[in-house]
Protein backbone atom coordinates (compact mmCIF):
# COMPACT_ATOMS: atom_id res chain seq x y z
CA UNK A 1 0.00 0.00 0.00
CA UNK A 2 1.18 3.40 -1.15
CA UNK A 3 2.11 6.26 1.58
CA UNK A 4 -0.39 8.31 0.21
CA UNK A 5 -2.98 5.28 0.71
CA UNK A 6 -2.08 4.56 4.20
CA UNK A 7 -2.29 8.32 5.25
CA UNK A 8 -5.79 7.79 3.98
CA UNK A 9 -6.57 5.04 5.71
CA UNK A 10 -5.24 6.80 8.56
CA UNK A 11 -7.04 10.14 8.47
CA UNK A 12 -10.22 7.85 8.04
CA UNK A 13 -9.42 5.57 11.43
CA UNK A 14 -8.96 8.89 13.20
CA UNK A 15 -12.60 10.35 12.20
CA UNK A 16 -14.03 7.24 13.12
CA UNK A 17 -12.48 7.40 16.20
CA UNK A 18 -13.25 11.09 16.95
CA UNK A 19 -16.60 10.58 15.89
CA UNK A 20 -17.27 7.73 18.02
CA UNK A 21 -16.01 9.52 21.37
CA UNK A 22 -18.17 13.11 20.19
CA UNK A 23 -21.25 11.20 20.41
CA UNK A 24 -21.88 10.09 24.30
CA UNK A 25 -20.58 13.24 24.90
CA UNK A 26 -23.47 15.10 22.70
CA UNK A 27 -25.83 12.62 23.40
CA UNK A 28 -25.55 13.54 27.33
CA UNK A 29 -25.55 17.25 26.76
CA UNK A 30 -28.66 17.38 25.05
CA UNK A 31 -30.45 14.63 27.76
CA UNK A 32 -33.34 16.70 29.07
CA UNK A 33 -33.87 16.67 32.88
CA UNK A 34 -37.10 15.26 34.21
CA UNK A 35 -39.79 17.72 35.67
CA UNK A 36 -40.47 16.56 39.33
CA UNK A 37 -44.42 17.05 40.12
CA UNK A 38 -46.57 17.22 42.82
CA UNK A 39 -49.66 15.69 42.51
CA UNK A 40 -51.50 16.78 45.67
CA UNK A 41 -54.71 15.53 46.14
CA UNK A 42 -57.60 16.29 49.01
CA UNK A 43 -61.03 16.10 49.05
CA UNK A 44 -62.68 19.71 49.43
CA UNK A 45 -62.44 21.63 52.14
CA UNK A 46 -65.80 23.13 50.64
CA UNK A 47 -67.25 20.11 49.00
CA UNK A 48 -67.97 20.36 45.52
CA UNK A 49 -71.96 21.23 44.73
CA UNK A 50 -71.58 18.70 41.69
CA UNK A 51 -69.67 15.97 43.61
CA UNK A 52 -72.20 13.31 44.22
CA UNK A 53 -70.74 11.95 47.37
CA UNK A 54 -69.24 15.31 49.51
CA UNK A 55 -67.43 14.85 52.44
CA UNK A 56 -67.87 17.47 55.45
CA UNK A 57 -67.07 20.92 55.41
CA UNK A 58 -63.77 20.69 57.46
CA UNK A 59 -63.33 23.43 60.38
CA UNK A 60 -60.19 25.27 60.23
CA UNK A 61 -60.81 28.19 61.83
CA UNK A 62 -59.07 26.75 65.41
CA UNK A 63 -55.23 28.33 66.54
CA UNK A 64 -53.98 24.69 66.26
CA UNK A 65 -55.46 24.49 62.38
CA UNK A 66 -53.71 27.41 61.05
CA UNK A 67 -50.92 26.73 62.64
CA UNK A 68 -51.36 22.77 60.84
CA UNK A 69 -51.85 25.03 57.35
CA UNK A 70 -48.75 27.29 57.51
CA UNK A 71 -46.49 24.19 58.15
CA UNK A 72 -48.07 22.81 54.76
CA UNK A 73 -47.37 25.94 53.30
CA UNK A 74 -44.09 26.26 54.34
CA UNK A 75 -43.13 22.91 53.53
CA UNK A 76 -45.04 23.73 49.79
CA UNK A 77 -42.46 26.32 49.71
CA UNK A 78 -39.31 24.69 50.79
CA UNK A 79 -39.94 22.57 47.74
CA UNK A 80 -39.69 25.41 45.20
CA UNK A 81 -41.79 24.78 42.53
CA UNK A 82 -41.85 27.41 39.67
CA UNK A 83 -45.64 26.91 39.47
CA UNK A 84 -48.15 25.79 41.58
CA UNK A 85 -51.73 24.33 39.56
CA UNK A 86 -54.95 24.74 41.19
CA UNK A 87 -58.61 23.24 40.52
CA UNK A 88 -59.74 25.78 38.36
CA UNK A 89 -61.33 26.61 34.42
CA UNK A 90 -58.34 26.83 32.50
CA UNK A 91 -60.37 28.98 30.42
CA UNK A 92 -60.87 31.75 33.34
CA UNK A 93 -56.90 31.95 34.07
CA UNK A 94 -57.74 36.26 33.67
CA UNK A 95 -60.61 35.80 36.65
CA UNK A 96 -58.04 33.56 38.19
CA UNK A 97 -55.29 36.37 38.50
CA UNK A 98 -58.07 39.28 39.04
CA UNK A 99 -58.71 36.99 42.66
CA UNK A 100 -55.25 36.47 43.34
CA UNK A 101 -54.04 40.26 42.86
CA UNK A 102 -56.74 41.08 45.06
CA UNK A 103 -55.41 38.62 47.57
CA UNK A 104 -51.75 40.27 47.18
CA UNK A 105 -53.70 44.06 47.78
CA UNK A 106 -55.60 42.62 50.94
CA UNK A 107 -58.58 42.95 49.30
CA UNK A 108 -59.55 39.34 48.94
CA UNK A 109 -60.25 37.28 52.24
CA UNK A 110 -59.04 33.82 52.49
CA UNK A 111 -61.90 31.38 51.54
CA UNK A 112 -62.04 27.46 53.41
CA UNK A 113 -60.65 25.92 50.52
CA UNK A 114 -57.51 24.27 49.39
CA UNK A 115 -57.01 26.64 46.38
CA UNK A 116 -57.09 29.42 48.96
CA UNK A 117 -55.90 27.91 52.26
CA UNK A 118 -52.44 26.23 50.51
CA UNK A 119 -52.24 27.26 47.54
CA UNK A 120 -52.77 31.17 47.26
CA UNK A 121 -50.77 31.55 50.04
CA UNK A 122 -47.55 29.17 49.36
CA UNK A 123 -48.11 31.18 45.57
CA UNK A 124 -47.34 34.73 47.37
CA UNK A 125 -44.48 33.18 49.64
CA UNK A 126 -42.82 32.07 46.35
CA UNK A 127 -42.92 34.93 44.82
CA UNK A 128 -44.73 33.54 41.76
CA UNK A 129 -46.46 35.71 39.45
CA UNK A 130 -50.41 33.87 39.89
CA UNK A 131 -51.15 30.19 40.83
CA UNK A 132 -51.46 28.60 37.06
CA UNK A 133 -55.14 27.34 36.32
CA UNK A 134 -55.57 23.55 34.69
CA UNK A 135 -58.80 22.10 35.04
CA UNK A 136 -61.20 21.15 32.49
CA UNK A 137 -64.78 21.94 32.93
CA UNK A 138 -66.21 20.17 29.99
CA UNK A 139 -66.50 17.09 30.50
CA UNK A 140 -69.99 15.07 30.79
CA UNK A 141 -70.52 13.00 34.02
CA UNK A 142 -74.28 12.21 33.82
CA UNK A 143 -74.95 9.97 36.95
CA UNK A 144 -78.41 10.38 36.96
CA UNK A 145 -78.71 8.75 33.66
CA UNK A 146 -76.73 5.95 35.15
CA UNK A 147 -78.86 5.30 37.98
CA UNK A 148 -82.26 5.12 36.30
CA UNK A 149 -80.64 2.90 34.05
CA UNK A 150 -80.12 0.36 36.70
CA UNK A 151 -83.33 1.19 38.52
CA UNK A 152 -85.55 0.24 35.42
CA UNK A 153 -82.73 -2.59 34.84
CA UNK A 154 -83.07 -4.76 38.05
CA UNK A 155 -79.52 -3.58 38.31
CA UNK A 156 -80.65 -1.78 42.06
CA UNK A 157 -78.13 -3.98 43.94
CA UNK A 158 -75.00 -2.51 42.03
CA UNK A 159 -76.27 1.16 43.12
CA UNK A 160 -76.99 -0.22 46.49
CA UNK A 161 -72.97 -1.49 47.06
CA UNK A 162 -71.81 1.75 45.68
CA UNK A 163 -73.78 4.04 47.90
CA UNK A 164 -72.54 1.63 50.82
CA UNK A 165 -68.65 2.23 49.54
CA UNK A 166 -69.05 5.61 49.14
CA UNK A 167 -70.53 6.58 52.14
CA UNK A 168 -68.13 3.82 53.64
CA UNK A 169 -65.02 6.03 52.35
CA UNK A 170 -66.73 9.30 53.14
CA UNK A 171 -67.04 8.71 56.70
CA UNK A 172 -63.73 7.38 56.68
CA UNK A 173 -62.54 10.84 55.80
CA UNK A 174 -64.24 12.89 57.50
CA UNK A 175 -63.07 11.35 60.87
CA UNK A 176 -59.56 11.30 59.74
CA UNK A 177 -59.84 15.27 59.01
CA UNK A 178 -60.98 15.48 62.47
CA UNK A 179 -58.63 13.16 64.67
CA UNK A 180 -55.54 14.18 62.13
CA UNK A 181 -53.57 16.80 61.99
CA UNK A 182 -53.69 18.32 58.57
CA UNK A 183 -50.47 17.37 57.10
CA UNK A 184 -51.39 13.65 58.23
CA UNK A 185 -54.71 13.93 56.97
CA UNK A 186 -52.84 15.18 53.46
CA UNK A 187 -50.78 12.06 53.39
CA UNK A 188 -53.57 9.73 54.43
CA UNK A 189 -55.53 11.25 51.08
CA UNK A 190 -52.73 10.45 48.99
CA UNK A 191 -51.45 6.95 50.22
CA UNK A 192 -52.30 4.45 47.52
CA UNK A 193 -54.73 2.68 49.35
CA UNK A 194 -57.14 5.71 49.54
CA UNK A 195 -56.47 6.53 46.07
CA UNK A 196 -57.63 3.16 44.43
CA UNK A 197 -60.81 3.08 47.00
CA UNK A 198 -62.19 6.43 45.48
CA UNK A 199 -60.78 5.45 41.71
CA UNK A 200 -62.76 2.09 42.64
CA UNK A 201 -65.98 3.58 42.75
CA UNK A 202 -65.83 3.83 39.62
CA UNK A 203 -64.01 0.83 37.77
CA UNK A 204 -65.83 -1.78 40.08
CA UNK A 205 -69.59 -0.38 40.21
CA UNK A 206 -70.39 1.83 37.78
CA UNK A 207 -68.88 0.20 34.51
CA UNK A 208 -71.01 -2.86 35.60
CA UNK A 209 -74.42 -0.80 34.93
CA UNK A 210 -75.67 -1.99 31.68
CA UNK A 211 -76.34 -4.61 29.25
CA UNK A 212 -76.53 -5.72 26.20
CA UNK A 213 -75.79 -2.88 23.42
CA UNK A 214 -76.40 -0.68 26.55
CA UNK A 215 -72.83 0.19 28.20
CA UNK A 216 -74.24 3.49 29.98
CA UNK A 217 -71.85 2.70 33.20
CA UNK A 218 -69.12 2.58 30.58
CA UNK A 219 -69.52 5.25 29.23
CA UNK A 220 -70.16 7.38 32.23
CA UNK A 221 -66.26 5.79 33.91
CA UNK A 222 -65.10 6.74 30.12
CA UNK A 223 -66.11 10.20 30.50
CA UNK A 224 -64.49 10.63 33.54
CA UNK A 225 -61.74 8.55 32.66
CA UNK A 226 -61.82 11.49 29.50
CA UNK A 227 -62.17 14.97 31.96
CA UNK A 228 -58.77 13.70 33.54
CA UNK A 229 -56.87 13.13 30.30
CA UNK A 230 -57.92 16.67 29.59
CA UNK A 231 -56.48 17.95 32.98
CA UNK A 232 -52.82 16.07 32.08
CA UNK A 233 -52.79 17.76 28.73
CA UNK A 234 -53.79 21.23 30.22
CA UNK A 235 -51.12 20.48 32.42
CA UNK A 236 -48.55 19.61 29.51
CA UNK A 237 -49.27 22.94 27.86
CA UNK A 238 -48.23 25.01 30.74
CA UNK A 239 -45.16 23.14 31.36
CA UNK A 240 -42.23 26.01 30.59
CA UNK A 241 -38.66 25.12 29.46
CA UNK A 242 -37.34 26.21 32.49
CA UNK A 243 -39.54 24.35 35.07
CA UNK A 244 -38.09 21.73 37.40
CA UNK A 245 -40.47 21.18 40.04
CA UNK A 246 -44.38 21.76 39.86
CA UNK A 247 -47.07 21.61 42.50
CA UNK A 248 -50.63 20.48 41.42
CA UNK A 249 -53.39 20.88 44.79
CA UNK A 250 -56.45 19.08 42.85
CA UNK A 251 -59.59 16.84 44.19
CA UNK A 252 -58.32 13.60 45.48
CA UNK A 253 -60.61 11.60 43.00
CA UNK A 254 -58.51 13.04 39.70
CA UNK A 255 -55.25 11.87 41.47
CA UNK A 256 -54.67 8.29 40.83
CA UNK A 257 -55.75 8.82 37.02
CA UNK A 258 -53.26 11.11 36.83
CA UNK A 259 -50.06 9.61 38.81
CA UNK A 260 -50.82 7.10 35.97
CA UNK A 261 -50.64 9.46 33.44
CA UNK A 262 -47.78 10.74 34.54
CA UNK A 263 -45.72 7.71 35.33
CA UNK A 264 -45.60 6.77 31.48
CA UNK A 265 -44.63 10.08 30.45
CA UNK A 266 -40.34 10.56 31.27
CA UNK A 267 -40.26 13.96 30.52
CA UNK A 268 -41.83 14.00 34.33
CA UNK A 269 -40.71 12.27 37.66
CA UNK A 270 -43.55 11.98 40.24
CA UNK A 271 -42.67 13.13 43.57
CA UNK A 272 -44.60 11.29 46.76
CA UNK A 273 -46.63 13.71 48.83
CA UNK A 274 -45.47 12.03 51.72
CA UNK A 275 -41.43 13.14 50.48
CA UNK A 276 -42.62 17.02 50.60
CA UNK A 277 -44.50 16.78 53.63
CA UNK A 278 -41.83 14.87 55.70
Amino acid sequence: MTSKKLNRVGQILLSILLLTCFIPSNIHAQKKDKVQIVLLGTFHLTPSTSDVYKNKKADLKSPIKQKEIQEIVNKLVAYNPSQICLEYPIEDQLEMDSIYNAFILGKYKLRNNERDLFGFQAVKKLDIKTPTCINYSFGKFDSDTVGNFALKNNQENILKLFQNAASSFTSEVDSNLIKLSVRDYLIYCNTKEALQTNLGLYTKYFAKIGKDKNYVGADLVADWYSTNIHIYTNILRIIKPTDKRIVVIFGQGHIPILKHLFSSNSDFEIVEVKNVLK
